[in-house]
């Protein structure tokens, strides 16, 4: 029993484990103003720490593509993140006001943004700043895609008023055949019914045949007692008062 527990909590727990650290994903736009890409560096270094980042430089192929530029609308970047299939996306750009510079985040999430500015001097003053820059992405959460169902294969439906067995409607070959059978086996039932036809033709054949050899032997009884069977029957006549019968 033990030996199953622990099996049941070596699969199980990593699983939980996988699950719960799921990660919502973010396309970080390239960032204005950041030539060197030095900022852009320490920006997803932090971010990697709480969501998966997808690189500025996959993201600038993406909005080539969707011939997207400069600053985005929530509608501009909700048509990136479907792109990319992200959760969310960030852009930022470098503000410099005399000799203070500026860092802000725009993350842009279902249709709704938020900003964050961070005030930087160094790209190593901007690494003491991991709180703020995370907070850009504290409310990106995973959306959950719908689970496709596969299709059920559908099955091709026979034709039985017409078609040539495949399915095709035009008439001809098996599919007739099956037609005259289903409607009566007409096709199938002419050659015994030409059958049974003949065998009648053939017992009347035999009955007549049957009757005149009776007849034939009859004829010759009575020749041979001396009358035919007309005479037979013109004696008869006479015996019951008929009229005579001239020969």
């Amino acid at each position: 029993m033990q030996r199953y527990l622990i099996a049941f909590i070596v699969v199980i727990v990593p699983a939980i484990t996988s699950i719960a650290l799921a990660k919502p994903k973010v396309a970080l736009t390239p960032i204005e103003g950041d030539s060197e890409n030095e900022v852009a560096d320490v920006v997803v270094e932090i971010l990697a720490e709480h969501v998966k980042v997808v690189s500025p430089k996959e993201t600038k192929r993406a909005m080539d593509k969707l011939d997207l530029s400069g600053e985005l609308d929530n509608k501009d970047a909700k048509k990136l993140a479907a792109k990319l299939d992200a959760d969310a996306v960030v852009q930022g750009k470098i503000v410099k006001k005399g000799k203070k510079k500026s860092l802000v985040l725009t993350t842009h999430v279902h249709g709704k943004s938020s900003e964050q500015t961070i005030a930087f001097k160094t790209t190593m003053s901007l690494k003491k700043s991991r709180d703020d820059i995370a907070a850009a992405v504290a409310g990106v959460e995973e959306t959950e895609k719908p689970i496709e169902k596969p299709e059920k294969p559908v099955k091709p439906h026979k034709r039985i008023a017409d078609g040539d067995g495949d399915g095709d409607g035009d008439g001809d070959g098996d599919g007739e055949r099956k037609v005259r059978k289903r409607k009566g086996g007409d096709a199938d039932d002419e050659p015994e019914k030409s059958t049974a036809h003949d065998l009648g033709h053939l017992r009347l054949d035999v009955d007549h045949a049957a009757a005149d050899d009776r007849h034939v032997r009859a004829e010759r009884a009575h020749r041979g007692r001396g009358l035919s069977v007309r005479g037979r029957h013109r004696r008869q006549g006479r015996r019951d008062g008929g009229p005579r019968v001239r020969r």
